[in-house]
């Protein structure tokens, strides 16, 4: 006789492992122990203590508030392609869920949708334009393994915060911006691949990332937000390409291991304590000669780099570092009284050489024989050589 069931009617019943309807009941059934609506179009509830995996068939298309939560005996689920929807907290807190495959044309994942499931080790989203929910995965501490869904356009706030055993992680270039915090403290994240195409990272966005050791800025990011890399102390090798127009506050502090950091000609703006606490770092360029550096904490030995008469140069005089001129060659790590320095000005200025990356020629960089030899021909005026094989890698 039942024909209306409240909102969390079994919340918590943490030992329940089925839920049995009669045949006659005129609004609900139940199929192994799981309570659905008449038509099974509904799931309403999956007993919390039941053990095992499940798969949602292709029939379900609506879950009911909190169906799966809080559900411990949960340890693998496969989604069927019915769904379209999986709402805020649906799936938080089952703690021994352990997989997740989702199929179909999945169109959202709310808010919570995971959270605290720290035994899910792999999930994957074998769908298009799902949008995904803020803080979906905050606090998996046993993911390692993640698909996306292809054409994700956000990484949301918090998305992946207090992911520990994350280790790596490609960002595809159908994503516009990835959320603040979107993977703060994800301490065990060694790689991060963002393709070209992602616009903007928002703050503290990788903040606290402690085993993150090399980042490259595509030029297609307006802006590095505050914070984003704050923390993250084994950082040594940063990248940043022309077209990023602003580095914001606080955006590399306490990275310790920070080695160089070569600022392109695009960006205008270094905002306060951007580079705070980068006790390892040798030298800052900064190849725009009118960009605004805000002041940072940097060690006294630490080198200033850039034009002569640039924005560069006075602030290195007013906060007692060294400052470093650049040649005219424009390199980053070719400094005007480095005894190389106007050879390599001559022999960018006739076409012999180029940098080996935006604003480096990697002077340090070992010459083999058939190099050396190349140069020499190149430098006497000889044709090309016939080989279709280039032995050094920077010949036009």
């Amino acid at each position: 006789s039942v024909t209306s069931i409240g909102s969390y009617a079994f919340e918590a019943c943490e030992s329940l492992q089925s839920i049995n309807v009669e045949p006659e009941n005129s609004a609900f059934c139940s199929e192994a122990g799981v309570l659905f609506s008449k038509d099974k179009t509904e799931l309403i509830r999956y007993p919390e203590g039941k053990a095992g995996r499940y798969d949602i068939r292709a029939e379900v298309i609506k879950l009911g508030e909190h169906a799966f939560r809080n559900c411990s005996g949960l340890t693998g689920l496969d989604i069927r392609g019915g769904l379209r929807q999986i709402g805020e907290k649906q799936f938080a807190d089952c703690r021994n869920l352990r997989r997740v495959s989702i199929y179909g044309d999945m169109e959202s994942i709310g808010a919570l949708a995971f959270a605290d499931c720290v035994s899910l080790e792999n999930i994957e989203i074998l769908s298009h334009k799902t949008e995904i929910g803020a803080e979906a995965f905050l606090g998996c501490s046993s993911l390692t393994e993640v698909l996306l869904p292809t054409d994700l356009k956000n990484m949301s706030t918090g998305l992946f915060k207090g992911c520990t055993s994350l280790k790596k992680m490609t960002i595809p270039s159908s994503v516009t911006t990835v959320g603040s915090s979107a993977f703060s403290g994800c301490t065990a994240l060694e790689r991060v691949g963002i393709e070209l195409g992602v616009q903007g990272i928002e703050s503290r966005a990788f903040e606290n990332c402690s085993s993150l050791k090399k980042i490259e800025i595509p030029g297609t990011i307006s802006t590095i937000g505050a914070g984003v890399f704050e923390g993250c102390s084994n950082l040594t090798d940063v990248t940043i390409y022309d077209g990023v127009t602003g580095i914001g506050e606080s955006a590399f502090e306490g990275c310790t291991n920070l080695r160089n950091v070569i600022v392109p000609k695009s960006v205008k703006e270094i905002g306060p304590r951007a580079f705070t606490g980068c006790v390892s770092m040798d030298y800052l360029a900064v190849m725009n000669e009118t960009c605004r550096i805000s002041f940072s904490e940097l060690p006294a030995d630490t080198e200033i780099r850039g034009s002569s008469g640039s924005a560069a140069e006075a602030y290195a005089k007013e906060n007692g570092h060294v400052f470093g001129a650049l040649s005219r060659a424009g390199f980053a790590d070719v400094p005007e009284k480095a005894f190389y320095g106007d050879p390599v000005a001559w022999a960018v200025e006739n076409g012999i050489t180029n940098g080996t990356e935006p604003y480096t020629f990697s002077p340090d960089q070992t010459c083999t024989r058939d190099q050396v030899v190349t140069f020499l021909w190149r430098a006497a005026g000889e044709p090309e050589p016939k080989s279709t094989q280039t032995p050094f890698t920077d010949l036009k």
